[in-house]
């Protein structure tokens, strides 16, 4: 019985049989003249994992096989169509108010594309220092510096590069960028 619990307590994320379904009909009009039903995109269909503490899981699959859409599903961008989706035992469906907030300060999503996710105008201190910002988890000019310089470290990166832009960055340090970021509340 303690084991079970300790097990349970360690669980981080918890997805039970999510899934995701599209409507990608053509418009109510077209579709009355033309005599055609509806059209469901069944992006995401029954998945289920656990992620403990320590544990690292890795989405794997063809292009279109619904790894963006079940990880929009758990940051909470995509609510599922079914199934649940659980943070440190948290239903995401039915946290409101303050657990809300401070479960969203906790989860990142780092995109495919760090290009695309990164404003060419910002510098790389001002990309990280957003969400630090937004989040108020600093307010001291000090600190948010401090804590854009020790991230930077953290992701094997100068905090000179911080005066920089996007553009002076390969890929791989883009998504290091954005991997800053998201560890920097």
């Amino acid at each position: 019985m303690q084991a079970e619990a300790k097990t349970q307590q360690s669980v981080l994320v918890r997805v039970q049989n999510i899934g995701k379904y599209f409507d990608v009909s053509a418009p109510l009009l077209n579709r009355l003249i033309e005599r055609k039903p509806k059209t469901i995109l069944k992006a995401v269909d029954g998945v289920s994992f656990e992620i403990r503490r320590g544990e690292t899981l890795s989405l794997v699959g063809e292009s279109g096989c619904g790894k963006s859409t079940t990880a929009r599903m758990l940051v909470g961008l995509h609510k599922p169509t079914f199934g649940r989706v659980e943070i440190n035992g948290l239903d995401m469906a039915t946290v409101k108010g303050k657990d809300a907030k401070e479960l969203h300060n906790k989860i990142q999503m780092i995109f495919q594309d760090p290009y695309a996710s990164l404003n060419p105008r910002w510098s790389v201190g001002r990309i990280i220092a957003e969400p630090i910002i937004a989040q108020k988890v600093l307010t001291d000019k000090k600190e948010i510096q401090d804590r854009i310089d020790s991230v930077l470290w953290l992701v094997n990166m100068s905090p000179e590069d911080k005066f920089r832009y996007p553009h002076q960055f390969s890929g791989g340090q883009r998504q290091r960028i954005s991997i800053a970021r998201s560890i920097a509340i």
